[in-house]
């Protein structure tokens, strides 16, 4: 049942205070007065009361807001931002803010209690505590999407601290449904938390902590159908909706803390693999390098042993031509000048001390008398 009333229903409150007016008009052109001197003129008197009155009946409604004229307790109209008619006395205004609110579950970080301990520090409020399951407890479907094993302790059972956001708006078309059905933003925040705790026990109680971190995303989702389903009354099939006149904008969990110590265990694990997945790769790195190297190597010696190779080729070459070369020269008196003394030479350098021949010294000069035929010619 929609409990928001048709903006016509202010028309009789117009028509009074038209009909008031008219009656004024007639008592005081008629000059009818409450004694006999016609001191106190009764139509002016009630023109007094009604411009007071009326002055008293306009509400001014803010642009950040709307609000329902309740009569007796009886929802009437709802007026927007601008001056509103609320007649003094008879009706009241309800206020209700049109901005989206947000509320954070357990409250700002900067007053919850991260303490641990059993007793919440004054001034601090308690942390939103849910149980985790664990690999004996959870379906053999989530199972498969585990990439640790059984024995593994980050599958085990824990009991995080839970954090999330709410955000949500009043809608201005069902503002009467929200007074009448929810009362408050205060009631709505309490029945949203309550719904909220019990959604993420169902849903961390399903999952270990890596598949929770992993469906973060798909829980949001389910929260805010949850929380849409609760504030429009969609599953009640046998009585009246109970629609709460709000919009959910969007539901979500903001962080799943673990504890200082596992967040710790997780990042030296973290590290561990790192370094384990650092040594693999220095290691590939080595082995590569290692290969470079002996395929360097091996190149190397072999372009080494093909230069040694074709160099002792040339040389023996040089060789042969130097001793085929040395033969034809033989043949001429240069020739055998220098073949004499390319014989001493070897002798000297060969030698551990020199002796020369006894007929050296007519060997020198018969050397040097063929230079000089050599030089003349």
């Amino acid at each position: 049942m929609n409990n928001t009333i048709k903006p016509w229903i202010r028309i009789p409150f117009w028509t009074i205070y038209i009909l008031l007016f008219v009656l004024d008009y007639y008592l005081v052109t008629n000059k009818v007065s409450v004694d006999s001197g016609n001191l106190l003129n009764l139509g002016w008197s009630i023109l007094g009361f009604q411009i007071v009155y009326f002055a008293l009946s306009i509400r001014k409604i803010d642009m950040s807001e709307f609000a329902a004229v309740l009569f007796i307790g009886r929802g009437l109209y709802i007026v927007s931002s601008g001056p509103a008619l609320v007649p003094f006395g008879i009706c009241e205004l309800r206020r209700v803010t049109r901005k989206t609110i947000q509320a954070q579950f357990p409250g700002d970080p900067e007053i919850v209690d991260k303490t641990g301990a059993n007793i919440v520090t004054p001034g601090m409020i308690a942390p939103i505590r849910v149980t985790t399951g664990s690999w004996e407890t959870i379906s053999e479907v989530f199972k498969t999407r585990l990439a640790t094993a059984q024995g593994d302790p980050i599958n085990q059972r824990m009991t995080p601290e839970v954090s999330g956001i709410i955000r949500f708006r009043v809608s201005s078309l069902k503002c009467m449904d929200f007074l009448v059905n929810i009362g408050s933003i205060e009631e709505a925040i309490k029945q949203m938390r309550d719904l909220y705790e019990s959604v993420l026990k169902i849903q961390f109680a399903k999952r270990t902590a890596p598949l929770i971190i992993a469906d973060l995303e798909e829980m949001n989702r389910e929260l805010t159908e949850k929380l849409i389903a609760m504030a429009e009354d969609t599953e009640n099939k046998n009585r009246a909706s109970r629609d709460w006149g709000i919009e959910i904008t969007s539901a979500s969990i903001v962080d799943v803390d673990f504890g200082r110590e596992i967040n710790t265990r997780l990042k030296e694990v973290s590290a561990a693999k790192l370094y384990a997945r650092r040594i693999v790769i220095d290691a590939e790195a080595q082995k590569q390098k290692r290969i470079f190297e002996g395929e360097g190597e091996q190149a190397f010696e072999t372009s080494r042993g093909i230069g040694l190779a074709e160099a002792k080729k040339a040389l023996l070459l040089a060789e042969a031509l130097g001793i085929e070369a040395l033969a034809r020269t033989a043949g001429t008196s240069e020739g055998k000048i220098a073949l004499q003394l390319q014989t001493i030479r070897d002798f000297v350098e060969k030698a551990q001390y020199s002796v020369l021949p006894p007929d050296v010294y007519g060997l020198v000069a018969g050397l040097q008398e063929t230079l000089k035929k050599v030089k003349s010619s």
